[in-house]
């Protein structure tokens, strides 16, 4: 009977091990959730993520304020497929940096475009925002 309630203890158990997420995860989270935002065209999660104090320049060189980067994002066609990778945080005090690539393809796969970004979060209570970005287009070879 010992045997057959050791593992049930550790199953039991098992939460209580678990790591709260470190605010790096938590901002590559929000990269995700803004992708998705995006993809879904979320208006209010997409406005949620962005700073009202927002400035931000888009890979085509654009000066954006969140407005415009809304606007932006919905803009987009259903058509292109889009995804992130390589998504990195740091965390300052209050202040968190994430860098990726974005990447765009057609239907079939095909990439038609990529960018890398970096985007600047100020953290105000327990809620992160983006205050700043720039995005850069690479140039394909």
């Amino acid at each position: 009977m010992k045997h057959l309630l050791a593992p049930l203890l550790v199953i039991v158990c098992l939460p209580c091990f678990s790591q709260t997420e470190s605010q790096e995860e938590v901002l590559v989270r929000i990269e995700n959730e803004r992708l998705q935002a995006i993809i879904n065209r979320d208006t209010a999660k997409i406005s949620s993520i962005y700073d009202d104090r927002y400035q931000g320049i888009l890979a085509s060189g654009h000066s954006v304020d969140k407005a415009g980067v809304l606007e932006f994002h919905l803009s987009g066609s259903p058509h292109i497929l889009i995804s992130i990778e390589d998504v990195k945080a740091w965390v300052y005090g209050n202040i968190g940096v994430t860098t990726g690539k974005q990447l765009n393809k057609a239907k079939s796969g095909h990439v038609i475009g990529q960018s890398k970004f970096m985007r600047i979060y100020q953290k105000n209570g327990n809620k992160w925002t983006i205050i700043r970005s720039q995005g850069t287009i690479v140039v394909q070879d």
